[in-house]
């Protein structure tokens, strides 16, 4: 174990503990089991994202009163950037969601769990949760030039090809009209998912890492769901999920222009991913992520199929020619 600080946290904590270390992610954050008579708790060390890791205990506060799961924060140290964590397990969402009898279970409990964000959370201005603006819309999608095209163009981008990209992004931007007032997890994909069997009903479906969690459009967290830049999900039913969720939060009137912003959303969000696969490899050598890539152009040319989007579709099409993904 590299850090003395967490090898001191644990020996003074839980001395004769086995410790051993969890795969990581993209995330600079650190995991490790501690199994201590017979129960076993996650430590994590966020000391190298401690902006993120205050903000994991803002919205823990939001969420704990919630008739949802997530893991109980035993203990933490503020300063050090280390808390003890519930343990949900090793039945992550990815490892069951191509299998036949689990996905339809899987996929209903987490938009059960979206309702229950949807009905329950009401936001007070001194929450400290960012309210998604157009500004953070720019600079998400601007991964893409920066960090996709000139990796797979091999050349340096033309200033008319990044201002036209720019423009007609910001064009369907101000035409959608996304309603930003709704609590969205932003990360709510297999990964951050777990299968606790043991709990009734949604509660079924244990969420973690929600310290990137806005406010933004409902769609968001749907489209993080169905359309895992990682993987391609297929069996369950979308179209009924989907009216499932907008009949529970009382938005069934607007299922038209929802399919809209589901595609917008998802055309952005695959977008912006397909350049951080790339930043990932470039800037932190995780060659892994390049593996992501057919399965995010997968979703991205579903979603550019609306006709809302033949402009960036036409566009796309364009500059990167199907045989260049």
């Amino acid at each position: 174990m590299e850090n003395n600080l967490i090898k001191d946290f644990i020996n003074k904590n839980f001395k004769g503990a086995s410790v051993k270390k969890i795969e990581p992610d993209a995330s600079n954050r650190t995991y490790y089991r501690v199994i201590i008579k017979k129960k076993s708790y996650i430590l994590l060390d966020s000391k190298k994202e401690l902006k993120q890791f205050n903000s994991l205990l803002n919205v823990y506060e939001i969420l704990n009163d919630l008739d949802i799961s997530i893991p109980k924060i035993y203990d933490f140290d503020k300063n050090l950037g280390i808390a003890v964590l519930e343990d949900f397990g090793e039945k992550r969402f990815d490892k069951l969601i191509h299998k036949k009898d689990y996905c339809n279970i899987l996929m209903k409990s987490a938009v059960d769990n979206l309702i229950e964000f949807k009905n329950s959370i009401k936001i007070k201005n001194e929450s400290n949760i960012l309210v998604y603006n157009y500004k953070n819309f720019i600079q998400e999608i601007s991964e893409f030039v920066d960090w996709y095209l000139p990796f797979v163009l091999k050349k340096e981008l033309k200033k008319s090809v990044i201002d036209n990209f720019y423009e007609i992004w910001t064009q369907k931007y101000d035409e959608i009209k996304l309603e930003l007032d709704t609590f969205s997890h932003k990360d709510f994909f297999c990964n951050n998912l777990f299968f606790l069997p043991d709990r009734k009903k949604h509660l079924k479906c244990g969420i973690i890492d929600y310290q990137d969690a806005i406010i933004s459009d409902n769609a968001l967290d749907l489209v993080s769901l169905f359309e895992d830049s990682r993987r391609l999900i297929k069996n369950f039913n979308k179209d009924e999920l989907i009216e499932f969720y907008l009949q529970k939060t009382n938005k069934i009137n607007q299922i038209n222009n929802f399919y809209k912003k589901i595609d917008f959303i998802g055309a952005a969000r695959q977008t912006r991913i397909l350049g951080r696969w790339i930043k990932l490899y470039k800037l932190n050598k995780k060659e892994n992520y390049i593996q992501y890539i057919p399965s995010t152009w997968f979703w991205l040319e579903k979603n550019l199929q609306n006709d809302f989007l033949s402009k960036i579709r036409n566009f796309y099409n364009e500059l990167v020619p199907v045989g260049k993904r």
